[in-house]
């Protein structure tokens, strides 16, 4: 079984609160205020780091006008306006991590209700959208972990002592969850 589909909830909160604690104690705010993100989830405005952000596709349902008629179509890119395409096209991440370690493979948001509304008589000529939605269909548990440890590390870099006490927590807090540990020291290597 893939190590990375072994984290829970169970598993990263404990760490997450652990390594806020961390961080406060050594007066790193912006690790704090970060990890605080990962643990609660990221508000319609925070700043999100790049692992949290995913390309998707778009699909919608239309109906035929005059019948009753409707299928299912993905939605290509190029039917929207440059600005529609960047709210469109990828998908943020805002819930806080421990959620996406459970979700399935696929992460659905529907489009929101204004866009739809000047949209739905413009994507297929004599057809109406009634559903549109965002999709990325793949397991996302191993990039969000990844680009967490690669986050953290990044932002703790100089800061000896606060590594070190990360690696010892996850020494402690990981032992069955090898893959945590491997990721931690693939990054202190790596940088």
């Amino acid at each position: 079984m893939n190590q990375t589909m072994e984290l829970a909830p169970r598993h990263v909160e404990p760490i997450l609160s652990q390594a806020i604690h961390l961080a406060e104690q050594y007066q790193l705010d912006d690790i704090a205020s970060w990890l605080k993100h990962e643990l609660g989830g990221y508000g319609d405005f925070a700043d999100y780091p790049d692992y949290r952000l995913l390309d998707c596709q778009l699909f919608g349902i239309f109906l035929k006008d005059g019948s009753d008629q409707q299928h299912f179509e993905e939605i290509h890119s190029d039917c929207l306006s440059e600005r529609d395409r960047g709210r469109l096209c990828h998908l943020y991440l805002r819930r806080p991590m421990a959620y996406y370690l459970e979700k399935p493979r696929e992460i659905k948001r529907n489009w929101p209700t204004s866009i739809l509304a000047s949209y739905s008589r413009e994507l297929i000529p004599g057809y109406r959208c009634i559903q549109a939605w965002q999709s990325h269909q793949a397991p996302i548990g191993k990039r969000l972990v990844d680009g967490a440890l690669g986050h953290l590390w990044h932002l703790a870099r100089g800061h000896h002592e606060f590594c070190d006490k990360m690696e010892r927590l996850l020494d402690l807090r990981a032992k069955p969850l090898p893959y945590l540990i491997d990721a931690w020291h693939h990054q202190s290597h790596n940088h």
